[in-house]
Formats: structure tokens, C-alpha cells, sequence
């Protein structure tokens, strides 16, 4: 009903959710949702790991509809920045 609500007020809702392999969570509110942006932690985790992830959310018919790369390190002289 919580859902249901937001989505009558708001345009867009964002649920944070555990990651996918850790809880099932995410998976039990696939039918309320439009779409999932699959978090990945560079340098953490694993490629196979990804994928098992993203093949559980396509088996539910919930559209990917972006990635985030978290905790990128760059170490190149060619960074710039905006203030």
C-alpha cells in the first residue's frame, strides 16, 4: 500500500534495496517496480557474480534501466572536476 501511495504522489520512486545475491528483498518487490539500476562496487565485485544478478532480475521481466559503478579509483592526470 506504501508503494501504491508514492507512485499516486510522486513521479519517480527510487527503493534502495540489499544486494540482490545477499537477501531476497529486491526480487520480492520486482512487481512493484518499473525498472532496476544494478549497483556494482569496482574493484569488489565479481564479473560472475554480476551476471547471476542481472540473469535473476531478467528471469522477473524487470527492465535494467542503468548501471552505477561505485568507488571507481582514478588515478589519471587528465581528471577534471567542477567546483
Amino acid at each position: 500500500q506504501l508503494i501504491k501511495r508514492f507512485t499516486e504522489e510522486y513521479d519517480q520512486i527510487i527503493i534502495d534495496t540489499p544486494p540482490i545475491l545477499a537477501s531476497s528483498d529486491a526480487l520480492v518487490l520486482t512487481p512493484y517496480v518499473e525498472g532496476a539500476i544494478v549497483v556494482l562496487r569496482s574493484d569488489k565485485t565479481l564479473k560472475e557474480r554480476a551476471k547471476v544478478a542481472v540473469e535473476q532480475l531478467r528471469k522477473t521481466h524487470v527492465p535494467i534501466i542503468g548501471t552505477v559503478l561505485n568507488r571507481v579509483k582514478n588515478n589519471s592526470s587528465n581528471y577534471y572536476y567542477y567546483q
